[in-house]
Formats: C-alpha cells, structure tokens, sequence
C-alpha cells in the first residue's frame, strides 16, 4: 500500500501549538492526534479544533484506547481511534481511507 501524493506533515509539540498551527495552515487535510498530550489533552484538542475546523478528518490514536474513549472521541468528531502501537500498513490505510 503506497500513498500517491506529496505529503506536508506539521508537527506540534502542544495542542495548544497545534490549534495555531491549524489557524495559519488552512489546507490541512487530515490531524492525527494522541490522547496524551501536553497541556490539553487530546479531547479537549479534538473538541477546539472541531469548533474551527469541522471538515477536516481527526484521526484519535491511544495506548489506552478502550471502548469508553472510543465512544468519547467519536461523540467529539473523531473520524477514527486506533490503539497504540499501531503497524504502519495499518496507519496508512487509515490515513488514506480519511483523506478520501
């Protein structure tokens, strides 16, 4: 599985960074986020950026993903949550299913 585009990653430390990085970078097409984030956390995260950017797919990724989370996430505007660790072939499908 090969994805056939040119790909710009952005990176952010924060969500809080991330969130500016999503007011300056309008042709985002696809976050991926962890729950464990410094600072906010990645539903609160996923729950601003939602308020800004509601078209954009949010992919959730957890090393303590449970069903619970899962249901949170997805009441939030997740596209998807995967657990961690997650096998690249999976993570690409992933990622080029939400970027359809």
């Amino acid at each position: 599985m090969e994805l056939n585009a040119d790909v710009r990653v952005v990176t952010a430390e924060t969500s809080e960074e991330a969130l500016k990085l999503a007011r300056r970078h309008r042709k985002l097409n696809l976050v991926i986020s962890d729950i464990v984030r410094p600072g906010m956390d990645g539903l609160a995260f996923l729950q601003a950026f939602k308020k800004e950017r509601p078209t954009v797919p949010v992919m959730i990724i957890s090393g303590a993903m449970n069903s619970k989370l899962r249901k949170r996430a997805s009441r939030s505007g997740a596209a998807s949550c995967y657990s961690k660790p997650i096998l690249w072939k999976r993570l690409l499908g992933a990622v080029m299913r939400n970027l359809k």
